[in-house]
């Protein structure tokens, strides 16, 4: 089934110090979300894991530091219908912020 024109467009976002950055979708019932772009970082310090996951499965594992470049997906990456969508990246040390922020839209099937 082609991808239809995005009626839901969304963006979620996570801010956390020294703890676990996670930015997350919640599932819809009968909806699948598609992620077009996502964005980890680090304020400062060493490249830490980042993760994207559908449910809980793991789709994909990256390194991300200060100044990480966005990973736009085009296509849009589609998501298992009625299953949420994160993005987390590792905890930093020393008061070192990190970041995650996940694009994209959703539509019913």
């Amino acid at each position: 089934m082609p991808i239809q024109t995005p009626t839901s467009p969304w963006s979620v976002t996570d801010l956390q110090t020294e703890g676990i950055a996670t930015a997350t979708k919640a599932a819809e019932a009968g909806k699948s979300h598609h992620v077009t772009m996502a964005l980890a970082s680090m304020e400062s310090g060493a490249a830490q894991r980042v993760q994207l996951k559908d449910g809980t499965t793991v789709l994909a594992t990256w390194y991300a530091s200060q100044d990480a470049p966005p990973i736009p997906f085009d296509p849009p990456l589609k998501i298992t219908q009625g299953a949420l969508v994160s993005l987390s990246i590792a905890a930093g040390a020393g008061s070192v912020d990190g970041m995650v922020a996940l694009f994209g839209f959703t539509e019913e099937e």
